[in-house]
């Protein structure tokens, strides 16, 4: 797929080597639970969950291989605030 050529490619510039990945895309559609579409909700996974999910993926047999790398993942403050409305 695209995100694991981009990584392959930027992988090859650099003698195999990729020593930090930097997870920070997140989207929310707003709205509260009651008004979400089943195709807001499947966008807001696919970017936040599944985006970060194969990145990862994507970076850890070049880390693995040198036995060094980092992965930081940013999240949004957000996610610790109830909402009533």
């Amino acid at each position: 797929d695209a995100l694991k050529r981009a990584i392959d490619k930027i992988a090859s510039k650099h003698q195999g080597r990729i020593d930090l990945l930097v997870s920070n895309a997140g989207v929310w559609t707003g709205g509260n639970i009651e008004h979400v579409t089943k195709n807001d909700f499947d966008r807001v996974v696919n970017i936040n969950i599944r985006g970060t999910y194969f990145a990862i993926q994507s970076v850890v047999p070049y880390m693995k291989n040198r036995h060094d790398g980092a992965i930081i993942i940013v999240g949004s403050d957000q996610s610790l605030v109830g909402k009533t409305d």
